[in-house]
């Protein structure tokens, strides 16, 4: 049976709705966080116009104080979002764990003859650990990740827009990528489930009628039904990780033209007296830090994915 994005966002929403509380610690100190992600760039227009090139004595050890405070404060939100955040899933997982295990047992026993013991042992020992992750660690990185860049971003306006709107004529061009790579993630994961509880089924069946395969002699086709159930195994997964290693460096690729034509133009710009070196070390460096929470997000997508 298949769900849409919403329904599946809502089941979510079901099993983590008890610890709304510390969810929303998590999330307000994800906000934090992004928040003074852009105070450290921003430092460094003052640090280079005020402390380096006007000598001003005041600057020279307030720009350092910032900094480090800064760093400080930053450091303990991120810590507590991420503690928060993965309390919030583990706890998940483990209520989610448990009711799939209860209503396995609570099925009638047709369900049970219908149904394979690998599919079975799949669901608890596969399915839910996928799941997991995604709890775990893709819905926090999402939102601080997108927070981080929508903070960058809006200094970046702030500072220059013009160069700033050279970033995002690729936004487009890099969401429809993520966008294809997404559903062809998600259906070649659906297949990988299938195909890794057909496996499961085999191991179990082969295991259980061991005294029956040594005396009418038919390891030789057990193994060939294993090896090739294996193999397909192995090329799904194989297809699948193709699809997502080619998602990241497509992403970087394109990143990287933006930012070489945006420090050339920048450079430009400089020179016409148009943007103080300050003004352009600090574009230049929170343009930087935009690449990392952008690969994080390229990095996840494919564990997103598998949870959904």
């Amino acid at each position: 049976m298949k769900h849409s994005r919403s329904d599946i966002f809502q089941r979510l929403w079901v099993i983590v709705r008890p610890y709304r509380r510390v969810m929303l610690i998590s999330m307000l100190a994800m906000v934090a966080t992004a928040a003074l992600e852009p105070v450290l760039p921003a430092l460094l227009k003052p640090l280079v116009d005020s402390s380096l090139i006007a000598k001003d004595p005041q600057s020279q050890w307030l720009v350092p104080l910032a900094l480090m405070v800064a760093f400080l404060v930053k450091g303990l939100t991120d810590y507590v979002s991420q503690v928060a955040g993965q309390w919030v899933a583990q706890q998940a997982i483990h209520d989610l764990r448990c009711q799939v295990f209860d209503h396995q047992l609570l099925l009638p026993l047709a369900e049970h003859q219908q149904q394979t013991p690998g599919r079975m042992l799949s669901r608890l020992l596969y399915d839910i650990p996928q799941l997991g992750t995604a709890l775990a660690t893709a819905w926090l990185t999402v939102l601080r990740d997108v927070l981080v860049i929508a903070g960058l971003l809006a200094y970046l306006f702030w500072l220059a827009w013009e160069l700033t709107l050279l970033i995002v004529v690729m936004a487009p061009l890099v969401a429809w990528i993520v966008q294809v790579t997404s559903r062809k993630l998600r259906g070649g994961n659906q297949v990988i489930q299938r195909t890794t509880a057909e496996l499961t089924g085999n191991i179990e069946e082969s295991l259980n009628g061991v005294r029956e395969i040594k005396v009418y002699g038919t390891h030789g086709f057990e193994g060939q039904r294993f090896a090739h159930t294996s193999n397909v195994l192995r090329k799904q997964t194989m297809s699948t990780f193709r699809v997502g290693a080619l998602n990241v460096p497509l992403v970087q690729v394109l990143a990287a033209a933006a930012v070489a034509l945006v420090i050339w133009v920048a450079t430009l710009l400089s020179a016409q007296d148009k943007l103080t070196p300050g003004a352009f070390v600090s574009f230049v460096a929170a343009m930087s830090m935009l690449f990392e929470p952008i690969r994080r997000l390229t990095n996840i997508n494919p564990v997103i994915q598998r949870g959904l």
